[in-house]
């Protein structure tokens, strides 16, 4: 099978494969393993891979080449015959063709490491990437154990860039802007009162007194759960007052 666009992740919501081959079933951890490897960033060898995703599993060795097999029959090969997921020649390591890529890939590219020092129309195009919680509906009680550094990582450099550009809205009186980035914050990490905050300084700015008690009933539903005795962070109490 000859795939003309490479296959592409999605990691910053409910996981997605984009570009794979429809007559060839990828296996049940397959998407899994695709993006171990990406995140990864070089080879990884066998062994790091049996800890991941067998830990303390006797047979993990051939479960291990049985996976990356069905995986690299699945993706098959680009237009000039090159592997998508190449041979563990000389056990140097597994490693995803360089055209495969993500959306934190581009999250990544488009943000960088300072979002302070990022336009604000990247700044817009990386959070349109993000469709709530990393990873989410992944099933960690079987699989996809190893998400957690890497799905910490992403909502922090989300709530990052968000809140970046939900301040410079807020300072630019964009208050549509501004309630936009409060949103995205709110969907990747609900329990986190940033997004909450922004929103309504925006309501706030704009003396919506009417939506700054809804987003305010919203916030104190969605955070306190089943706490009768929930009070908000000491960073949101000004804006209350």
């Amino acid at each position: 099978f000859r795939c003309v666009l490479a296959p592409y992740l999605r990691l910053l919501g409910p996981v997605e494969a984009d570009g794979l081959n429809p007559d060839e079933p990828m296996p049940a951890r397959g998407v899994e393993l695709m993006a171990y490897l990406l995140l990864r960033r070089g080879p990884v060898d066998g062994l790091q891979l049996q800890r991941a995703f067998w830990p303390n599993t006797p047979d993990a060795a051939n479960n291990q080449r049985g996976l990356a097999k069905k995986v690299r029959v699945a993706l098959g090969h680009d237009p000039s015959g090159e592997l998508w997921l190449p041979e563990n020649t000389n056990h140097h390591g597994y490693v995803l063709h360089p055209a495969i890529r993500s959306d934190w890939d581009d999250f990544r590219a488009l943000v960088g490491d300072d979002p302070t020092l990022a336009t604000s129309d990247d700044l817009i195009a990386a959070l349109r990437l993000a469709r709530g919680t990393p990873f989410a509906a992944s099933n960690t009680r079987r699989w996809w154990q190893w998400i957690a550094i890497p799905q910490e990582e992403m909502i922090a450099a989300v709530m990052d860039a968000a809140d970046e550009l939900g301040n410079r809205a807020l300072d630019a009186h964009n208050t549509s802007l501004a309630r936009y980035a409060a949103r995205v914050e709110q969907a990747v990490d609900p329990l986190n009162e940033a997004g909450w905050r922004i929103e309504l300084r925006a309501a706030l700015q704009v003396a919506d007194l009417d939506g700054f008690h809804a987003i305010l009933e919203d916030l104190y539903a969605r955070v306190s759960g089943d706490d009768p005795d929930y009070d908000v962070a000491d960073e949101t109490r000004p804006g209350l007052a």
